[in-house]
């Protein structure tokens, strides 16, 4: 590969490894790249969720893993443990960092659910001013944000299992062997497993966000917000029931009228 080319660095992740992200580079388009890369004994296939096109791929490509160094996996390896926001960011800091310049960018997969305490606003966490009105719509935006991610992995769940019915009828009409079953057993488990590490998340994150809840409301106060995020979860009550309400609470009196639906 010549030196100072033009070409593409991308980030590259696998559902089977939920968590790690390959950072790296190649003047093909990134699909084809992703193709060469998934092995016949890989469970399932590698997919690029963010690229850029660049005028010196060699160098921005070590420059994000430069940014990233405290989360390789292995040193002489291009996984990383990080979120996909992180890997994309680095990229992109990479490339304002030694003046390369992007021609284009194209993220092809919304940056998932995980790590859901991320969600809340840094200044959330850090701000002395800390509202009722940023905890209420810190709970409804990770909890949006968690069934997104959800709908979006069932969605791509059925479309797989659809494509391996229409293999296992090919084989069967062939009077070959069945290679679908494993594939059948594999894609549940991925399904299984993203559902509960995006469930997980959420808690973590909601339980981030009560400690931060419980020095401004107490015990009771808290108890109610944890409520209002059950009922959130199960589609019992929307931002806008809550929003719709004149002024955000501040103290526990101004809150019950704020839950005032809340049971």
């Amino acid at each position: 590969m010549a030196e100072d080319s033009t070409g593409f660095v991308y980030v590259l992740s696998k559902e089977s490894a939920p968590g790690y992200y390959k950072v790296g580079k190649t003047e093909k388009k990134p699909a084809l790249r992703a193709a060469e890369l998934d092995g016949t004994d890989s469970p399932t296939p590698s997919i690029v969720v963010y690229y850029v096109y660049c005028d010196d791929l060699s160098e921005l490509e070590q420059a994000a893993h430069q940014v990233l160094q405290d989360k390789r996996v292995r040193t002489n390896r291009e996984w990383f443990f990080c979120s996909q926001q992180e890997a994309m960011e680095a990229i992109r800091v990479a490339a304002q960092n030694r003046s390369i310049t992007i021609f284009h960018e194209k993220q092809l997969v919304e940056p998932s659910a995980e790590l859901a305490a991320s969600v809340i606003d840094s200044n959330l966490i850090d701000d002395d001013d800390l509202s009722i009105e940023k905890i209420v719509d810190s709970i409804f935006r990770m909890v949006e944000s968690t069934q997104e991610e959800i709908r979006m992995r069932a969605e791509q769940y059925k479309v797989r299992m659809l494509e391996l019915r229409e293999r296992r009828q090919e084989e069967r009409m062939k009077g070959a062997i069945d290679t679908v079953s494993k594939s059948e057993e594999i894609a549940k488990w991925t399904f299984e497993e993203h559902k509960k590490r995006a469930e997980s998340d959420l808690e973590q994150g909601l339980n981030c966000l009560f400690g931060e809840a419980r020095e401004l409301i107490g015990d009771v106060g808290v108890a109610k917000l944890q409520r209002l995020a059950e009922q959130a979860k199960r589609g019992e009550v929307f931002r806008k029931d809550v929003e719709s309400q004149e002024g955000w609470a501040k103290n526990n009196a101004r809150l019950d009228r704020l839950l005032k639906g809340i049971r």
